[in-house]
């Protein structure tokens, strides 16, 4: 009994391949043909024309609906939608067309046209914004290529692939269908493989139901157990296996999933069968000509075959005939190879006696066996061919490349001789270059030592200057107020004393006004005396001594002055607090002279690294074209010169003047 289901179990995989196949992509249940075939097809209809990505997708519908009866009215429609993607370079359009016409070729056994559209697909795919969607679903498609092909190593390598990009995938339900699919992929390996292969088998199948139950659908979910369900019946874990496809079963009774509940009562009479329990097996074999309608047409190659066996398996040998009859004529009509058919009619025959139709049906099986086997050896000789000569290639390229070796040394000892002298003159011409730049630079600091000590005299031989107009001023100053300021006030005395002693001298009104006159210029006399040499400065510090100034000016010209200070003024000199003194001094007395302003703004600013004095007044300004270059502006170019600081004139007619100045606090 379970040689006979050896004959068939590779047939069986095949088929239950393509079950979970049309399972997930063309199940009865409308949700789930939307959910699995046209998951990747929807993605990107909103980022070209609607009409045009619309009318795509429904020409690769419409193929897909048509795949399973004329394939080659399928290929015409795919084509179509490859050349109407290409007009409107909709890169997801012209990847799944071409992976579609792809898919037909191998179906068509046309392999390396069916490689040629794959490859253009992935190069079009790699370039698409939904590479993530499309990748797994092309290397899938060369996975099954392979697999049908027997180049189980290359069909595993793109297997990996489809991993690979399953762990970047998000959406728990399309991770599910990626690992559903490897599952059912590498349940098709042959027996070497095969130990290998169930280890990956229970993976995948474990990751598909985990993610399965994490998305909620419940027709992936019954795919998912479904698959379980069928690994444990490879491993003849026959209770476990029961378990899985029941709930399965369960699920796709409940959901209304018709092709997934023809499959895994499909599944569960092949279970049945390969624990030798026929009676079971026909229980829910039965079952399936009641809902075969509309179903995928692969299966039921499959239904039939089972059917017979379970018959075969009861000795109801007219009834085993007729589902083995009814199998090669469903897959004659499918151009599907069946070899295991033959073996069946022929253990059938031997069994009912008809010793030379057993025969003939060995005969068949022995020629389609061998035929493979030719196949195969075929391809093994052109493989071993194909390595022939990529041996000898690598033989004579081994031998030019010694060659080639022996040359390149050649040239490398001559081109050592060449760069060693080459690298002796450009070491010698570096070290030129360095002392040439070397000399420059101490020439350079050289000449700018020699400005700076220039300017250090400049700013000594000004400050000098300052130093010796302040003592002409303190010595002027003097003069005035002990000389000309007594002499006016021994005057104004001799006036008093004149009018007490003579009487009727205070009436005479000439008289009165010569007095009135010698007081107004003592007065004079004496504040001159002070702005010479303001003892203000000497008792005060400068935030001080200009706010008693700014008040006395303020008072005696109807000048509005607002002065702005730091809370503290850090310069350490008393004469430099006296140069910015008698800049403040001059700026306000060029403005009494000649803006008639009536308010002024003085601002010190102290900065990290500047000392900034600015004095705004809103009087007549002056326009760039007059000559403003008066003894007052000269005087206040030498003191800002002298302290190393800049000096800005903005000004305008009839719109003010604003003048700044500033100081590097590290020169003061």
């Amino acid at each position: 009994m379970s040689y006979g289901y050896l004959k068939i179990k590779w047939f069986g995989r095949f088929a239950f391949l393509l079950c979970v196949v049309a399972a997930c992509r063309l199940s009865a249940s409308a949700q789930s043909r939307k959910h699995f075939y046209y998951d990747m097809q929807n993605m990107l209809l909103n980022t070209l024309s609607p009409h045009d990505t619309t009318y795509i997708i429904k020409l690769i519908k419409k193929g897909d609906a048509q795949f399973s009866f004329s394939a080659d009215s399928a290929l015409s429609l795919y084509q179509q939608a490859w050349e109407k993607s290409r007009q409107i370079n909709y890169e997801y359009g012209i990847s799944f067309a071409l992976a579609k016409i792809g898919s037909t070729y191998a179906h068509r056994h046309l392999y390396e046209k069916a490689m040629a559209a794959f490859r253009e697909s992935l190069i079009c795919a790699t370039l698409s914004k939904e590479r993530d969607a499309l990748l797994p679903y092309i290397y899938e498609l060369i996975g099954q290529m392979y697999l049908s092909q027997g180049q189980y190593e290359a069909a595993a390598k793109y297997l990996f692939f489809i991993a690979v990009h399953t762990d970047k995938q998000q959406d728990f339900r399309k991770k599910s269908i990626l690992y559903i699919n490897l599952t059912a992929l590498f349940s098709y390996f042959p027996q070497p493989y095969q130990s290998s292969a169930l280890k990956q088998m229970d993976y995948y199948s474990l990751q598909a139901e985990k993610y399965a139950r994490q998305s909620g659908d419940s027709d992936v979910l019954a795919i998912a157990l479904m698959n379980r369900g069928h690994l444990y019946m490879l491993g003849k874990d026959w209770g476990k296996s029961r378990h899985y496809l029941n709930e399965a079963l369960r699920l796709s009774l409940k959901y209304n999933m018709k092709q997934l509940h023809y499959n895994t009562l499909l599944t569960i009479g092949e279970m049945y069968i390969a624990c030798n329990r026929p009676e079971q097996a026909l229980t829910y074999l039965r079952r399936l000509r009641g809902i075969s309608r509309g179903i995928n047409p692969y299966p039921q190659i499959h239904e039939a075959m089972l059917l017979g066996k379970a018959w075969y398996m009861l000795k109801k040998y007219p009834l085993a005939e007729r589902e083995f009859i009814l199998t090669r004529k469903r897959a004659d009509q499918l151009q599907l190879p069946c070899p295991a058919v033959d073996s069946l009619f022929s253990d059938l025959y031997t069994a009912m006696g008809q010793d030379r139709k057993a025969l003939l049906f060995y005969r068949a099986s022995v020629r389609k066996r061998d035929s493979v086997l030719n196949r195969q050896q075929a391809e093994s000789i052109r493989r071993l061919e194909i390595r022939s000569r990529i041996i000898q290639k690598d033989n004579e390229l081994v031998q030019k490349q010694l060659m080639i070796n022996g040359q390149q040394r050649e040239l490398e000892r001559k081109s050592f001789l060449v760069s060693g002298s080459i690298a002796g003159t450009l070491i010698l011409a570096m070290l030129l270059l360095v002392l040439y730049r070397s000399y420059r630079h101490k020439q350079k600091f050289q000449q700018e030592r020699i400005r700076s000590l220039q300017k250090e005299k400049e700013i000594d031989r000004l400050k000098a200057m300052m130093t010796g107009e302040e003592k002409e001023r303190e010595r002027i100053a003097r003069e005035l107020h002990d000389g000309i300021g007594g002499m006016l006030a021994a005057i104004n005395m001799h006036f008093n004393v004149a009018e007490k002693k003579y009487h009727g001298f205070g009436e005479m009104n000439e008289l009165t006004q010569i007095m009135q006159m010698l007081e107004g210029m003592a007065d004079e006399v004496r504040k001159t005396a002070h702005n010479l040499m303001p003892s203000i400065l000497l008792q005060h510090n400068l935030a001080e001594a200009l706010q008693l100034y700014i008040a006395q000016v303020g008072v005696n010209n109807r000048l509005h002055i607002d002065l702005h200070l730091p809370e503290t003024i850090s310069i350490r000199e008393k004469n430099i607090e006296l140069i910015l003194f008698r800049m403040i001094q001059e700026l306000i007395q060029n403005i009494i002279k000649h803006a008639h302003a009536t308010h002024v703004i003085i601002d010190i600013e102290e900065l990290q690294e500047h000392l900034i004095l600015t004095v705004e007044d809103n009087g007549i300004g002056f326009s760039k074209d007059e000559n403003r270059n008066g003894v007052g502006l000269q005087n206040l170019q030498f003191r800002v010169k002298a302290l190393q600081g800049t000096l800005r004139i903005d000004s305008e007619k009839n719109s003010g003047t604003t003048v700044q100045i500033k100081f590097d606090r590290s020169k003061l």
